[in-house]
């Protein structure tokens, strides 16, 4: 960590002359050790270096070009709000949630719905700690047990604040509410973007994705304009949501889950290519076909209504045994 305060940072930053705006704000104020936390994109190197491999000999052939010049899933009305995951490494499970939320705005004629997080993150496969986790694994997880609505595990209720201390606290643990499978919304399917032509085309023709890329010290201080890395250390992994990108100002849109309050009302651009970070290097996920807790197939909405029939079943089973029926 090379800067004690935004004053010592912004120093150093003026003179790298950067083409994009330094703001102070309340996530470049947290210890170190929280700001830390909060980076928790795991990636699989040593599987994207024998990708990467792969690739070298045996280019992909990419897709016919698709899409528009400028994309920006907010003119839609499709991007739920800006929220904060506080100092957890849950930026897997904010970036797909915000990415289903999108979806079922997209795919049904702008239905707004608000997921939880939460239940996402520390209920699911991954358990309840504030680690990090792989974005195809929280991808998985919308897929199989799906996302329930946020008024059914509320993040900010996992919130503590400690005595003698400013900044709050999440306290890892899974609520599961009774009608919890009730109102999980799941997607059909999941895609892997590794081209930048598939990118864009999934951008301008489906909906948002998620990134994972490498965090620096001064993203921290972002404020605005096309970021690129010019000064500090590497402090972890974090994973955003794209909403959009421009061809002519060779830029990605993207919204973050660090508050309102951080960024440009928590979104940042960033760079095409910025070769620091590795925006680009790493594989984007899309999803689509999202499906409603009324959509689901009957076998399928939940494992309580599944058990539930299967006693019915056996009930009707021994009632009709001669012995059942003699006591009766």
């Amino acid at each position: 960590m090379l800067y004690k305060d935004f004053q010592s940072f912004n120093k150093d930053f003026i003179k790298h002359k950067a083409r994009w705006k330094s703001k102070d704000n309340r996530i470049g104020h947290y210890p170190e050790k929280t700001r830390r936390a909060m980076l928790g994109a795991l990636i699989d190197e040593k599987a994207h270096t024998a990708y990467k491999a792969q690739l070298a000999k045996n280019p992909l052939v990419e897709a016919a070009p698709k899409f528009t010049q400028e994309v920006d899933w907010r003119q839609g009305n499709h991007v739920s709000s800006v929220k904060d995951q506080y100092g957890c490494g849950a930026c897997a499970s904010f970036s797909v949630t915000a990415m289903v939320e999108s979806m079922v705005s997209i795919e049904r004629a702008g239905l707004k719905i608000d997921l939880s997080e939460a239940d996402l993150h520390f209920c699911s496969s991954h358990g309840a700690t504030c680690a990090g986790w792989y974005v195809e694994a929280a991808l998985k997880q919308a897929q199989t047990r799906g996302i329930t609505e946020e008024e059914c595990f509320p993040y900010d209720s996992l919130l503590q604040t400690p005595p003698g201390q400013t900044l709050p606290t999440v306290v890892p643990q899974c609520i599961l509410s009774p009608d919890r499978d009730a109102k999980a919304v799941k997607i059909k399917t999941s895609v892997k973007l590794n081209s930048m032509t598939d990118r864009k085309n999934h951008l301008t023709n489906i909906g948002p994705c998620v990134a994972t890329f490498r965090i620096y010290e001064d993203f921290f201080w972002y404020g605005g304009d096309i970021y690129h890395h010019v000064s500090g250390s590497y402090e972890g992994n974090h994973a955003v949501l794209v909403i959009g990108f421009s061809e002519q100002g060779r830029y990605w849109l993207c919204k973050n889950s660090w508050g309102p309050d951080w960024g440009d009302s928590g979104y940042f651009k960033i760079a095409y290519k910025d070769r620091d970070t590795l925006f680009d290097d790493y594989p984007f996920y899309g999803a689509k076909n999202v499906i409603l807790p009324q959509e689901a197939p009957e076998g399928q909405k939940t494992k309580k209504g599944f058990f539930f029939k299967l006693l019915q079943v056996l009930l009707r089973f021994l009632q009709r045994l001669p012995f059942v029926r003699k006591k009766s």
